[in-house]
């Protein structure tokens, strides 16, 4: 399977959290469901932190930026995550008995610490490490979202 993820704002996107979420691994009550994250590239620097203000270590936040330029697209191979995805998912239940799994992009980074998750835009608060300013909810977009819409249907 290939993961395709098109960069449609107007900065480059320099780290990509992917999860891959696997619903049937647990009830999401009692017993948590299995996400597997694909991370890529680095995280900004500015955006680097705890909530509390701790920097967040170097080996989680990369070693360099994927520097996917707006409009460009990243195909994602997911069989080189292959052997890692199976292992963490079957430590709860076979691989073989999993039939569903939701694709996701939990955070994306942007080149100047613009960041997206759970549906919003936010950006760092530098005079608080760790801390976001969100932007309007549903009304942000970093660029034109209808630009590169025609290049999807290619």
């Amino acid at each position: 399977m290939t993961i395709y993820v098109m960069n449609r704002a107007n900065e480059p996107l320099v780290w990509l959290d992917l999860a891959l979420h696997f619903p049937q691994t647990g009830n999401g009550r009692t017993e948590p469901t299995r996400i597997y994250h694909i991370r890529l590239g680095r995280m900004p620097d500015v955006d680097a932190f705890y909530g509390n203000g701790d920097h967040i270590p170097a080996t989680l936040i990369g070693t360099k930026p994927l520097d996917l330029q707006p409009g460009a697209t990243l195909a994602i191979h997911v069989s080189g995550h292959f052997d890692k995805i199976q292992a963490y998912v079957e430590k709860v239940m076979p691989l073989t008995e999993i039939n569903e799994c939701y694709i996701y992009t939990a955070i994306a980074e942007f080149d100047g610490g613009l960041r997206y998750t759970g549906g919003n835009y936010s950006l760092p608060d530098k005079q608080h490490p760790g801390q976001w300013h969100y932007l309007p909810t549903r009304q942000y977009f970093p660029g034109n979202a209808h630009q590169y819409l025609p290049n999807i249907a290619r």
